[in-house]
């Protein structure tokens, strides 16, 4: 005998489950009381990191670099525990090319290295440096570029893409 139980019948926290085998006593047996086994488990209630709120300032007068300002918040259920292998969340900073590409050797990588709780944010500040071409930035958390470090209740929304705005772009 298998099955599936559907996801929307199981809610965060302690949930159980029973099997009853010959519910109406149909079949004769020779104990009638060992016809149900039951389960219980605990499904937990999960982080949700996002990006939000990025802004652009000028640092230099040379108009070579400005100030990056982000902050990464936790808008889940469940706290959002620093990976045990690194000690740290993982934030990726990656510059994007007009051409969508991403340079070698300009992607930072931030730690977090503290838990986030749910409602919490942090806000990061980063330098980045100005170049012909560059035209976005993209931002993501939770992720080290091949695999997902912390289990979320939605592993689609970890990244944001915000654009240079006009008045930092170098012209070639």
């Amino acid at each position: 005998i298998s099955g599936v139980i559907p996801l929307w019948l199981i809610q965060k926290g302690v949930n159980g489950l029973a099997l009853w085998i010959d519910i109406k006593g149909s079949v004769q047996e020779s104990d009638e009381t060992n016809n149900i086994v039951s389960q219980g488990f605990l499904w937990p209630a999960l982080p949700d990191l996002i990006v939000q709120d990025v802004t652009f300032e000028k640092m230099s007068s040379n108009g070579k670099s400005v100030m990056g300002k982000f902050t990464i918040k936790n808008i889940g259920e469940g706290v959002a525990t620093v990976s045990p292998d690194t000690g740290v969340i993982k934030i990726k900073i990656e510059p994007i090319n007009s051409d969508g590409s991403v340079p070698e050797g300009r992607t930072k990588i931030l730690g977090q290295t503290d838990n986030l709780p749910p409602g919490q944010e942090k806000t990061y500040n980063y330098a980045l440096s100005l170049y012909p071409n560059l035209k976005q930035v993209k931002f993501t958390v939770d992720n080290n570029g091949v695999e997902v470090l912390i289990s979320e209740s939605n592993e689609s929304n970890n990244e944001l893409v915000k654009d240079i705005p006009s008045q930092f772009l170098v012209a070639e």
